[in-house]
This record gives structure tokens, C-alpha cells and sequence, in this order.
């Protein structure tokens, strides 16, 4: 009930002690407003900051990170995610680095253009082509976009 009434006004769970706020925030009916799933981790990240930095891995792990747009990360998302990485970094690994293989799988290059099944196709003698595991991906991409202004 609280997750679909909220009107995107994520502020109003604000008082809700953590255990409460875990649960309105793995609802699927949560009402995020316009800004969508880049409030929810703004908003994660401001209650962790009042409350001593306390349960910031386990309430990231409420965000939906593949919905958060991680090639136009705006100052205060970079400024968040970096508060993230400094209190929580395997969680957020792990989170952005699933994002990412989300998104990279969901916006694929056709295999039907005939570049890309080139640069697909091993060459004679090569070594099998490199998989990133989720964890890999994301300690890569939040060393380096995390570090960018």
C-alpha cells in the first residue's frame, strides 16, 4: 500500500526504519516518479547519510540498477554513486557491473552486420574470446566513469 501511494515522493519513507524501508523498496509497485530508478538510489543514499552510513549494501541491493541510464550519469547521481563506492564498492561492483551486461545485451550491434560478425569471429590459432564476469565489468566501468567530471 505505502509503495503504490507515495506518489513518486520518495522523501515520505524517509522516517522508516530500515527494515520497513527494505521492504516498500524491493516493491515492484513502488511509485518513483518521473526521475525513475536514479531517485530511488539518490534517495538510498541520502537515508544511509543520515543514519551513520548504516545498511548502504543492503539498500543498494534494492536498486534497480539496470534502469539507471550509466552513459549520462548526471553530478549528483556520480556524486551518490561515489559515496556508494567508498562505503559499499563490492556491492556496487557487483550491482553496476549486472546493469551494464543488462543493458550492453538489451542494445547489441545486430550480429546480421557483416563488421561485427568479423570482429566476432576468433582468427586462426587466437585465443577464445574474454568473458567479464558482472563483478569484473562493473570494477571496471566504476573505476573509470566514477572518475570522470
Amino acid at each position: 500500500l505505502v509503495a503504490s501511494s507515495i506518489g513518486g515522493d520518495l522523501a515520505l519513507l524517509d522516517e522508516l526504519p530500515f527494515e520497513g524501508l527494505e521492504l516498500v523498496l524491493q516493491q515492484d509497485a513502488l511509485d518513483v516518479g518521473g526521475d525513475g530508478e536514479a531517485s530511488v538510489l539518490l534517495f538510498v543514499v541520502s537515508w544511509v547519510q543520515k543514519r551513520n552510513n548504516e545498511h548502504l549494501a543492503e539498500l543498494l541491493q534494492a536498486v534497480r540498477f539496470p534502469f539507471i541510464n550509466l552513459a549520462a550519469l548526471d553530478s549528483k547521481l556520480r556524486v551518490a554513486l561515489r559515496f556508494a563506492r567508498s562505503n559499499a564498492g563490492e556491492t556496487l561492483r557487483k550491482l553496476v557491473g549486472e546493469a551494464i551486461s543488462r543493458q550492453v545485451r538489451s542494445t547489441s550491434a545486430p550480429m546480421g552486420c557483416q563488421q561485427a560478425r568479423m570482429r566476432a569471429t576468433p582468427r586462426c590459432n587466437g585465443a577464445p574470446m574474454p568473458s567479464l564476469s558482472p563483478e569484473q565489468l562493473g570494477n571496471l566501468m566504476c573505476s573509470s566513469f566514477l572518475d570522470l567530471d
